[in-house]
Protein backbone atom coordinates (compact mmCIF):
# COMPACT_ATOMS: atom_id res chain seq x y z
CA UNK A 1 0.00 0.00 0.00
CA UNK A 2 2.50 2.08 0.52
CA UNK A 3 4.18 1.89 -3.06
CA UNK A 4 0.61 2.15 -4.12
CA UNK A 5 -0.01 5.65 -2.42
CA UNK A 6 3.20 7.03 -3.39
CA UNK A 7 2.62 6.39 -7.15
CA UNK A 8 -0.49 7.73 -6.57
CA UNK A 9 -0.02 10.90 -4.65
CA UNK A 10 2.20 11.87 -8.10
CA UNK A 11 -0.68 10.96 -10.59
CA UNK A 12 1.36 8.17 -11.57
CA UNK A 13 -1.55 5.16 -11.07
CA UNK A 14 -2.52 4.65 -14.58
CA UNK A 15 -6.13 4.60 -15.09
CA UNK A 16 -7.41 2.62 -17.55
CA UNK A 17 -11.90 3.83 -17.47
CA UNK A 18 -14.46 2.16 -19.49
CA UNK A 19 -18.08 3.45 -20.03
CA UNK A 20 -20.35 0.92 -18.32
CA UNK A 21 -22.40 0.12 -15.42
CA UNK A 22 -20.48 -0.75 -11.73
CA UNK A 23 -22.80 -3.37 -11.17
CA UNK A 24 -20.36 -5.68 -11.97
CA UNK A 25 -16.85 -4.66 -10.51
CA UNK A 26 -19.27 -4.49 -7.28
CA UNK A 27 -20.35 -8.00 -8.00
CA UNK A 28 -16.13 -8.88 -8.51
CA UNK A 29 -15.39 -7.02 -4.90
CA UNK A 30 -18.21 -8.96 -3.30
CA UNK A 31 -17.29 -12.45 -4.66
CA UNK A 32 -13.68 -11.59 -3.78
CA UNK A 33 -14.90 -10.27 0.04
CA UNK A 34 -17.02 -13.09 0.46
CA UNK A 35 -14.14 -15.63 -0.45
CA UNK A 36 -11.51 -13.40 2.39
CA UNK A 37 -14.10 -13.80 5.29
CA UNK A 38 -16.05 -16.50 7.20
CA UNK A 39 -19.87 -15.82 5.81
CA UNK A 40 -21.29 -17.20 8.51
CA UNK A 41 -19.09 -14.40 11.35
CA UNK A 42 -21.83 -11.94 9.35
CA UNK A 43 -24.47 -10.66 7.86
CA UNK A 44 -23.93 -9.68 4.28
CA UNK A 45 -26.68 -8.15 1.90
CA UNK A 46 -25.77 -6.10 -1.35
CA UNK A 47 -28.62 -4.43 -3.07
CA UNK A 48 -27.06 -3.42 -6.57
CA UNK A 49 -30.12 -1.02 -8.25
CA UNK A 50 -27.79 1.29 -10.51
CA UNK A 51 -27.71 0.93 -14.13
CA UNK A 52 -26.29 4.48 -15.26
CA UNK A 53 -22.93 3.81 -17.31
CA UNK A 54 -19.92 5.68 -15.24
CA UNK A 55 -16.16 6.18 -16.78
CA UNK A 56 -14.12 4.46 -14.34
CA UNK A 57 -11.45 1.90 -14.18
CA UNK A 58 -12.98 -1.50 -12.55
CA UNK A 59 -10.09 -2.63 -11.01
CA UNK A 60 -9.52 0.53 -9.03
CA UNK A 61 -13.15 0.77 -8.32
CA UNK A 62 -12.96 -2.99 -7.17
CA UNK A 63 -10.27 -2.09 -4.73
CA UNK A 64 -12.11 0.67 -3.54
CA UNK A 65 -15.41 -1.44 -2.44
CA UNK A 66 -13.14 -3.87 -1.35
CA UNK A 67 -11.16 -1.54 1.16
CA UNK A 68 -14.55 -0.08 2.50
CA UNK A 69 -15.70 -3.75 2.71
CA UNK A 70 -12.86 -5.09 4.59
CA UNK A 71 -12.67 -2.20 7.17
CA UNK A 72 -16.62 -2.60 7.69
CA UNK A 73 -15.82 -6.30 8.93
CA UNK A 74 -12.69 -4.96 10.56
CA UNK A 75 -14.50 -2.68 12.83
CA UNK A 76 -17.83 -4.30 13.40
CA UNK A 77 -18.49 -6.14 16.29
CA UNK A 78 -19.46 -10.05 17.03
CA UNK A 79 -22.56 -9.31 15.36
CA UNK A 80 -21.45 -7.91 12.37
CA UNK A 81 -23.97 -6.45 9.42
CA UNK A 82 -22.28 -5.00 6.65
CA UNK A 83 -24.40 -3.51 3.31
CA UNK A 84 -23.30 -2.59 -0.18
CA UNK A 85 -25.66 -0.58 -2.31
CA UNK A 86 -25.92 1.56 -5.59
CA UNK A 87 -28.18 3.47 -7.11
CA UNK A 88 -28.77 5.91 -9.92
CA UNK A 89 -29.50 9.62 -8.36
CA UNK A 90 -29.65 12.22 -10.52
CA UNK A 91 -26.78 12.31 -12.74
CA UNK A 92 -24.79 10.72 -10.48
CA UNK A 93 -24.28 6.82 -8.81
CA UNK A 94 -24.02 6.34 -5.39
CA UNK A 95 -22.31 3.34 -3.87
CA UNK A 96 -22.47 3.12 0.11
CA UNK A 97 -21.45 0.79 2.29
CA UNK A 98 -22.64 0.45 5.92
CA UNK A 99 -21.93 -1.58 8.50
CA UNK A 100 -23.10 -1.62 12.79
CA UNK A 101 -19.11 -0.94 13.98
CA UNK A 102 -18.24 1.22 16.92
CA UNK A 103 -18.60 4.64 14.74
CA UNK A 104 -16.57 7.66 14.42
CA UNK A 105 -17.05 10.49 16.43
CA UNK A 106 -16.45 13.59 14.74
CA UNK A 107 -13.06 14.28 14.73
CA UNK A 108 -12.27 10.86 13.74
CA UNK A 109 -14.41 11.53 11.06
CA UNK A 110 -12.73 14.38 9.73
CA UNK A 111 -8.95 12.66 10.10
CA UNK A 112 -10.06 9.00 8.43
CA UNK A 113 -9.00 9.74 4.96
CA UNK A 114 -5.76 11.04 6.09
CA UNK A 115 -2.67 8.86 5.20
CA UNK A 116 -1.15 6.45 7.94
CA UNK A 117 -4.45 7.53 10.40
CA UNK A 118 -6.02 4.47 11.68
CA UNK A 119 -9.20 4.47 13.85
CA UNK A 120 -9.45 1.84 17.14
CA UNK A 121 -11.59 -1.09 16.64
CA UNK A 122 -14.27 -2.35 19.21
CA UNK A 123 -12.24 -3.73 21.45
CA UNK A 124 -9.91 -0.50 21.56
CA UNK A 125 -7.57 -1.75 19.76
CA UNK A 126 -5.69 -0.59 16.77
CA UNK A 127 -6.39 -2.63 14.18
CA UNK A 128 -3.93 -4.04 11.31
CA UNK A 129 -3.03 -2.05 8.66
CA UNK A 130 -0.70 0.54 7.97
CA UNK A 131 -3.46 3.45 7.49
CA UNK A 132 -3.54 3.96 4.05
CA UNK A 133 -6.24 2.19 2.09
CA UNK A 134 -8.76 4.60 3.39
CA UNK A 135 -6.47 7.54 1.68
CA UNK A 136 -5.74 5.84 -1.40
CA UNK A 137 -9.60 5.33 -1.95
CA UNK A 138 -10.59 8.61 -1.83
CA UNK A 139 -7.82 9.70 -3.91
CA UNK A 140 -8.73 6.77 -5.99
CA UNK A 141 -12.20 8.19 -6.31
CA UNK A 142 -10.97 11.71 -7.09
CA UNK A 143 -9.18 10.32 -9.81
CA UNK A 144 -12.57 9.56 -11.50
CA UNK A 145 -14.13 13.26 -10.50
CA UNK A 146 -16.07 11.38 -7.41
CA UNK A 147 -16.45 12.21 -3.74
CA UNK A 148 -15.55 9.54 -1.12
CA UNK A 149 -17.12 10.58 2.37
CA UNK A 150 -18.56 9.03 5.45
CA UNK A 151 -21.14 9.26 7.89
CA UNK A 152 -21.06 7.93 11.11
CA UNK A 153 -21.57 7.99 15.03
CA UNK A 154 -20.00 6.22 17.79
CA UNK A 155 -22.17 3.15 18.78
CA UNK A 156 -24.20 3.22 15.90
CA UNK A 157 -21.47 2.21 12.83
CA UNK A 158 -20.68 3.89 9.51
CA UNK A 159 -21.58 4.81 6.29
CA UNK A 160 -19.15 5.41 3.30
CA UNK A 161 -20.30 7.11 0.38
CA UNK A 162 -19.25 6.92 -3.39
CA UNK A 163 -20.92 9.20 -5.41
CA UNK A 164 -19.41 9.25 -8.90
CA UNK A 165 -20.66 11.11 -12.42
CA UNK A 166 -22.90 9.36 -14.88
CA UNK A 167 -21.16 9.13 -18.37
CA UNK A 168 -22.20 10.88 -21.20
CA UNK A 169 -24.81 9.53 -23.73
CA UNK A 170 -21.93 9.37 -26.01
CA UNK A 171 -19.40 6.27 -25.72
Amino acid sequence: QVLTWRSSSKDMLPLERERQSVTAALQDAVNRFQGMVDPDTMAFSADLRSERPVRYDPRALQAVVLNLLTNAYKYSGEEKRITLSSRDEADRVVIEVLDNGTGLTPGEAKRVFQPFYRARRTDGENAAGTGLGLAIARYLVMRHDGTLSVHSEPGRGSTFTISLPGAADTP
